[in-house]
């Protein structure tokens, strides 16, 4: 049979949260914020659900610029999940369609893949004289990468950190890199 799906919903406002394709059949566990189960009908395969891990990596256009000069800071975000290691980190929001489109092989999706959201990422820096600095925020697209043109204001050496501080689906991450103006 089709069609049969595995749903999430949070227990306090019965609110939908997510949801995946498969014939899942009695879980075998549930702990610290994971469900295991197998989905025998569909593909044969057992899978863990749970918040998954990422890494940030960051860096910059050029080591060392001149004062009053502009680099480019850039760097992703990407999910380390063993089910899907180096894909991009994306939203909650488009969670259950690209979960579907990378796993389950959904037929709806496969001739016209997503395009989903990226996560918001903080940019900032430790400035020559130990100040913090904020950059901004900007948010991954759809391939993980983030990007931000930055002016640094004093001369010296920088500490330029990339921050993604987690969401429902995954835990937090953070990079760093330097620049000297």
């Amino acid at each position: 049979s089709r069609g049969a799906k595995l749903y999430c919903f949070d227990a306090f406002t019965g609110r939908p949260i997510w949801n995946i394709s498969g014939w899942y059949q009695n879980p075998h566990a549930i702990s610290g914020g994971y469900l295991i189960a197998s989905d025998a009908q569909y593909t044969g395969y057992t899978y863990c659900f749970g918040k998954g891990a990422t890494e940030t990596s960051v860096s910059v256009s050029t080591d060392v610029i001149s004062h009053g000069s502009t680099v480019l800071v850039k760097g992703s975000v990407m999910d380390l999940s063993s089910a899907q290691v180096n894909t991009p980190a994306i939203s909650d929001e488009d969670m259950t369609t690209w979960m579907n489109y990378i796993h389950m092989q959904d037929a709806t999706l496969l001739n016209n893949p997503p395009t989903p959201r990226g996560v918001p990422v903080k940019l900032w820096t430790l400035d020559p004289n130990r100040n913090r600095v904020e950059i901004g925020t900007v948010t991954t697209d759809g391939t993980g990468l983030f990007k931000k043109l930055w002016t640094p204001e004093v001369p010296g050496e920088y500490t330029v950190y990339a921050s993604f501080e987690g969401s429902e689906s995954y835990w937090r991450s953070l990079g760093t890199t330097a620049v000297g103006v």
